[in-house]
Order: C-alpha cells, then sequence, then structure tokens
C-alpha cells in the first residue's frame, strides 16, 4: 500500500498504519513547508503537527480523485496562514486604542 490516495483511504476506514505512513511520507516536507514561510524551525514543526491534527479530522473530506499531496499542503498552507494572522493582529481593547487616540491628539 504506497499510493498516496489508498493510503488515505485506509485511514479512513480506520487503519492506523496507513495514517502513520501518511506522516512518516509527508513529516519532513510538511516542515520545510511551513518553515519556509515561517522562518522558525520550531515553530514549523509544530503548524506541521496541527496540520497533521487537521488532516485526520478531514482525512473524510478528501476526493481520491484528486492528488492527496496537493490536499495535504493546502492544508498546511492554510495552518500556516492562520498562524501569520493570529501573530500579526495583536488585540488591543478600546480603552487603550481610545488612550492611544488621546495621546496623540495632544502631540
Amino acid at each position: 500500500m504506497s499510493d498516496d490516495a489508498e493510503l488515505a483511504r485506509a485511514a479512513t476506514a480506520g487503519s492506523e498504519t496507513a495514517f502513520r505512513a501518511l506522516v512518516e511520507r509527508y513529516a519532513t516536507p510538511a516542515v520545510n513547508f511551513a518553515h519556509a514561510m515561517v522562518r522558525d524551525r520550531a515553530v514549523a514543526e509544530d503548524l506541521a503537527q496541527e496540520a497533521f491534527l487537521r488532516v485526520f479530522v478531514r482525512l473524510r473530506t478528501f476526493d481520491a480523485s484528486r492528488s492527496f499531496r496537493a490536499w495535504f499542503f493546502q492544508v498546511v498552507r492554510h495552518v500556516v496562514i492562520d498562524h501569520l494572522r493570529k501573530r500579526r493582529l495583536p488585540a488591543a481593547s478600546l480603552d487603550q486604542l481610545a488612550r492611544s487616540e488621546e495621546h496623540t491628539s495632544e502631540l
């Protein structure tokens, strides 16, 4: 059982061995892909792990007539984008914004 689509079908049917084979096959490429976007190896490893969790949960949505590899890397890409969005958008309270406006208007 070496074809990605076959492994995905078997994993969907409950085969831990098949899912493990997919993880082993894609672990390093997933980390490398995430690392190219975040430039931090530890963060990339965490994001790859999160991607595998999402793949596991959403494996039933995989269309076996398409490329598993493309689908998988789309999931990794979305995980990384979610991470980058969270990192770039710090939450600020309305009080903080009001104080900031007061400070700038005094200048």
